[in-house]
């Protein structure tokens, strides 16, 4: 994996990384190790657990800050200082989208928002059960879609506000259970 965003180049290429030299260093584990370059002077390398469990996991630069999803948990390092911060997500870290000057970022059961600093805008409370993906976003909602029950698979889109990260609405039904209808039996 190799990103460049403006000035900034990521790489988690062993032998890139190996034959740099960084005069500063993140160290949060072992196992997986991210090097930064601006322009092409190395800046930084962050190194943290190897978490190859989730196949989500990746690394992503939105503004001047650096975000890794890795497992069950996202690390937010500001470029511009190196300060970092770790988020904890129940079961996984999901996926990022970017709209405008936000970036979400999706859990197992969650969305945060965060603006181009760093910071964070809103986190919402409990959406899913086990994931959610991003449908679509305008100026005023984002649109996701919620895992409520993995088996059968059965999923919901909702809507939430830009403003502060509520839902409006209940949401709909975008997939059904093979529930057994009234007086039918499932299992013999």
């Amino acid at each position: 994996m190799t990103q460049y965003k403006g000035v900034y180049c990521v790489t988690d290429d062993l032998y890139k990384i190996s034959n740099a030299r960084f005069s500063k260093k993140i160290e949060l584990g072992k196992g997986k190790n991210y090097g930064i370059w601006i322009g092409e002077e190395p800046y930084t390398v962050v190194s943290v657990e190897a978490a190859f469990w989730n196949p989500f996991n990746v690394a992503y630069i939105f503004g001047k800050v650096f975000y890794i999803g890795n497992g069950d948990m996202l690390i937010i390092v500001d470029l511009s200082t190196l300060e970092y911060r770790i988020i904890q997500f129940t079961l996984y870290f999901g996926y990022f989208f970017e709209y405008q000057s936000l970036l979400f970022v999706s859990s197992d059961s969650e969305v945060v928002c965060f603006q181009e600093n760093g910071n964070v805008k809103w986190r919402t409370e409990k959406l899913a059960i086990d994931g959610i993906t991003f449908c679509e976003c305008d100026n005023e909602k984002l649109v996701v879609s919620c895992c409520m029950n993995p088996c059968p698979a059965l999923w919901c889109q909702k809507s939430l506000s830009l403003a502060d990260g509520l839902c409006l609405g209940k949401g709909k039904y975008i997939s059904k259970s093979d529930k057994p209808k009234d007086g039918e039996k499932k299992w013999h």
